[in-house]
C-alpha cells in the first residue's frame, strides 16, 4: 500500500509539494503504476528488513521514475500545487 501521509506544518514546503503531486498524479493515473509501486516497497521490506542502505539504493530511482511521469502529467494536464486536495 502506498502512504500518503497528512501534512506537517514544520515539514518543509518541497516535501508537501513532492507528496502533494505524486498522490495526485497517481490518482490520476491507471492504478497500476500505484500498485505497483507499493509491491516494490513491500518486497524491498522482505529483502532487506535490516539494511535501509539497500532499500534505498533501490527504492530511490524507482521513486525519481514516478516523479518523472508524474512531473509530466502535471505539465499536460496544467496541474498546480493550488489545485490539489492536499
Amino acid at each position: 500500500m502506498i502512504q500518503i501521509v497528512p501534512y506537517r506544518p514544520h515539514w518543509p514546503i518541497q516535501f508537501k509539494q513532492i507528496a502533494t503531486l505524486l498522490k495526485d498524479a497517481t490518482h490520476a493515473w491507471d492504478t497500476r503504476a500505484a500498485k505497483a509501486y507499493e509491491v516494490i516497497k513491500i518486497n524491498l521490506a522482505k529483502h532487506f528488513p535490516d539494511d535501509v542502505n539497500a532499500y534505498y539504493e533501490i527504492k530511490d530511482p524507482v521513486f525519481d521514475v514516478l516523479m518523472a511521469g508524474a512531473e509530466i502529467w502535471a505539465s499536460s494536464v496544467r496541474w498546480s500545487h493550488a489545485q490539489s486536495d492536499l
